[in-house]
Protein backbone atom coordinates (compact mmCIF):
# COMPACT_ATOMS: atom_id res chain seq x y z
CA UNK A 1 0.00 0.00 0.00
CA UNK A 2 1.39 3.43 -0.86
CA UNK A 3 0.55 6.81 0.61
CA UNK A 4 -1.65 8.74 -1.78
CA UNK A 5 -1.45 12.47 -2.20
CA UNK A 6 -4.69 13.20 -4.04
CA UNK A 7 -5.63 16.11 -6.24
CA UNK A 8 -8.85 17.87 -5.26
CA UNK A 9 -10.91 19.20 -8.15
CA UNK A 10 -13.42 21.95 -7.30
CA UNK A 11 -16.92 21.43 -8.69
CA UNK A 12 -17.48 22.76 -12.23
CA UNK A 13 -13.78 23.05 -13.01
CA UNK A 14 -11.14 21.20 -14.91
CA UNK A 15 -7.70 20.18 -13.82
CA UNK A 16 -5.18 20.30 -16.62
CA UNK A 17 -2.18 18.18 -15.80
CA UNK A 18 0.58 18.05 -18.33
CA UNK A 19 3.94 16.34 -17.87
CA UNK A 20 5.35 19.43 -16.15
CA UNK A 21 2.56 19.53 -13.53
CA UNK A 22 2.82 15.79 -12.90
CA UNK A 23 6.59 16.06 -12.42
CA UNK A 24 6.09 19.01 -10.06
CA UNK A 25 3.54 17.00 -8.05
CA UNK A 26 5.96 14.11 -7.73
CA UNK A 27 8.73 16.45 -6.53
CA UNK A 28 6.39 18.06 -4.00
CA UNK A 29 5.24 14.65 -2.82
CA UNK A 30 8.81 13.48 -2.16
CA UNK A 31 9.72 16.77 -0.45
CA UNK A 32 6.64 16.65 1.78
CA UNK A 33 7.34 13.04 2.79
CA UNK A 34 10.83 14.14 3.84
CA UNK A 35 9.47 17.18 5.72
CA UNK A 36 6.84 15.09 7.55
CA UNK A 37 9.46 12.54 8.62
CA UNK A 38 11.95 15.23 9.64
CA UNK A 39 9.32 17.15 11.61
CA UNK A 40 8.16 14.03 13.45
CA UNK A 41 11.81 13.16 14.21
CA UNK A 42 12.30 16.63 15.74
CA UNK A 43 9.20 16.09 17.89
CA UNK A 44 10.56 12.74 19.13
CA UNK A 45 13.79 14.52 20.05
CA UNK A 46 11.92 17.28 21.90
CA UNK A 47 9.86 14.66 23.72
CA UNK A 48 13.09 12.91 24.80
CA UNK A 49 14.39 16.25 26.09
CA UNK A 50 11.17 16.75 28.06
CA UNK A 51 11.50 13.22 29.50
CA UNK A 52 15.07 13.99 30.57
CA UNK A 53 14.04 17.28 32.19
CA UNK A 54 11.17 15.61 34.06
CA UNK A 55 13.67 13.10 35.46
CA UNK A 56 15.94 15.95 36.53
CA UNK A 57 13.04 17.79 38.19
CA UNK A 58 12.18 14.71 40.18
CA UNK A 59 15.84 14.13 41.14
CA UNK A 60 15.73 10.41 40.52
CA UNK A 61 19.25 9.22 41.24
CA UNK A 62 18.74 5.50 41.84
CA UNK A 63 19.31 3.90 38.42
CA UNK A 64 16.86 1.06 39.06
CA UNK A 65 14.11 3.51 40.07
CA UNK A 66 14.97 5.71 37.09
CA UNK A 67 14.57 2.72 34.74
CA UNK A 68 11.21 1.80 36.28
CA UNK A 69 10.06 5.43 36.01
CA UNK A 70 11.05 5.52 32.33
CA UNK A 71 9.47 2.18 31.46
CA UNK A 72 6.27 2.54 33.48
CA UNK A 73 5.60 6.24 33.07
CA UNK A 74 7.67 8.27 30.60
CA UNK A 75 7.84 5.70 27.79
CA UNK A 76 4.50 4.02 28.49
CA UNK A 77 2.09 4.05 25.53
CA UNK A 78 -0.59 5.71 27.62
CA UNK A 79 1.63 8.68 28.45
CA UNK A 80 1.36 10.74 25.30
CA UNK A 81 3.11 14.00 24.51
CA UNK A 82 0.10 16.03 25.62
CA UNK A 83 0.11 14.44 29.09
CA UNK A 84 3.89 14.85 29.45
CA UNK A 85 3.63 18.46 28.34
CA UNK A 86 0.99 19.23 30.99
CA UNK A 87 3.02 17.47 33.69
CA UNK A 88 6.19 19.28 32.59
CA UNK A 89 4.45 22.68 32.64
CA UNK A 90 3.14 21.95 36.14
CA UNK A 91 6.62 21.11 37.40
CA UNK A 92 8.08 24.31 35.98
CA UNK A 93 5.26 26.40 37.41
CA UNK A 94 5.32 24.84 40.90
CA UNK A 95 9.11 24.97 41.17
CA UNK A 96 9.18 28.49 39.65
CA UNK A 97 11.90 27.46 37.21
CA UNK A 98 11.00 30.20 34.74
CA UNK A 99 9.67 33.71 35.25
CA UNK A 100 5.93 34.04 34.45
CA UNK A 101 6.48 35.61 31.02
CA UNK A 102 8.93 32.85 29.98
CA UNK A 103 6.53 30.20 31.32
CA UNK A 104 3.72 31.73 29.23
CA UNK A 105 5.93 31.50 26.14
CA UNK A 106 6.75 27.87 26.95
CA UNK A 107 3.07 26.98 27.43
CA UNK A 108 2.18 28.46 24.02
CA UNK A 109 5.17 26.74 22.38
CA UNK A 110 4.26 23.32 23.82
CA UNK A 111 0.58 23.72 22.89
CA UNK A 112 1.58 24.68 19.34
CA UNK A 113 3.97 21.73 19.16
CA UNK A 114 1.20 19.30 20.07
CA UNK A 115 -1.21 20.91 17.63
CA UNK A 116 1.30 20.76 14.77
CA UNK A 117 2.31 17.24 15.70
CA UNK A 118 -1.31 16.10 15.49
CA UNK A 119 -1.81 17.81 12.12
CA UNK A 120 1.23 16.10 10.61
CA UNK A 121 0.78 12.72 12.28
CA UNK A 122 -2.89 12.36 11.37
CA UNK A 123 -3.49 14.77 8.49
CA UNK A 124 -3.53 14.01 4.79
CA UNK A 125 -1.78 15.94 2.05
CA UNK A 126 -3.55 16.86 -1.17
CA UNK A 127 -3.10 19.33 -4.00
CA UNK A 128 -5.21 21.94 -5.73
CA UNK A 129 -4.39 23.41 -9.08
CA UNK A 130 -4.04 27.18 -9.03
CA UNK A 131 -4.76 29.66 -11.80
CA UNK A 132 -1.21 29.35 -13.13
CA UNK A 133 -1.75 25.55 -13.45
CA UNK A 134 0.74 24.93 -10.64
CA UNK A 135 -0.32 22.45 -7.99
CA UNK A 136 -0.42 23.84 -4.45
CA UNK A 137 -0.08 21.43 -1.53
CA UNK A 138 -2.44 21.48 1.45
CA UNK A 139 -2.63 19.58 4.73
CA UNK A 140 -6.13 18.45 5.69
CA UNK A 141 -6.66 17.68 9.37
CA UNK A 142 -9.19 17.73 12.18
CA UNK A 143 -8.66 20.82 14.33
CA UNK A 144 -8.92 20.98 18.14
CA UNK A 145 -12.67 21.71 17.85
CA UNK A 146 -13.23 18.54 15.82
CA UNK A 147 -13.75 20.37 12.52
CA UNK A 148 -12.16 19.33 9.23
CA UNK A 149 -9.64 22.04 8.36
CA UNK A 150 -7.15 22.76 5.63
CA UNK A 151 -3.73 24.39 5.77
CA UNK A 152 -1.95 25.78 2.72
CA UNK A 153 1.64 24.53 2.84
CA UNK A 154 3.82 27.51 1.96
CA UNK A 155 7.43 28.48 2.58
CA UNK A 156 6.17 31.05 5.09
CA UNK A 157 4.35 28.34 7.04
CA UNK A 158 7.45 26.12 7.15
CA UNK A 159 9.69 29.06 8.12
CA UNK A 160 7.36 29.90 11.04
CA UNK A 161 7.21 26.24 12.08
CA UNK A 162 11.03 26.03 12.14
CA UNK A 163 11.25 29.31 14.06
CA UNK A 164 8.76 28.03 16.66
CA UNK A 165 10.68 24.75 17.07
CA UNK A 166 13.95 26.63 17.54
CA UNK A 167 12.37 28.85 20.22
CA UNK A 168 11.05 25.80 22.05
CA UNK A 169 14.41 24.07 21.92
CA UNK A 170 16.07 27.24 23.29
CA UNK A 171 13.58 27.31 26.18
CA UNK A 172 14.31 23.66 26.97
CA UNK A 173 18.06 24.41 27.03
CA UNK A 174 17.38 27.36 29.35
CA UNK A 175 15.48 25.06 31.73
CA UNK A 176 18.26 22.46 31.55
CA UNK A 177 20.82 25.07 32.61
CA UNK A 178 18.70 26.09 35.58
CA UNK A 179 18.47 22.48 36.71
CA UNK A 180 22.21 21.80 36.67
Amino acid sequence: MSIQHGIKVPAHSEVKLGPEELLDREKQKQTLKFIRGNFLEIIVSIEQDINHLIEKFLSITDEKVKLIFKERILLHRGMNLSWKSEFFKSLIEKKETLPKERLDILVIALDNLISERNKWAHGTIHYKQEENRKLQSYLEYINSKGILSELKLTNEYFDKLNEDLEKLEALLREIEKKLT
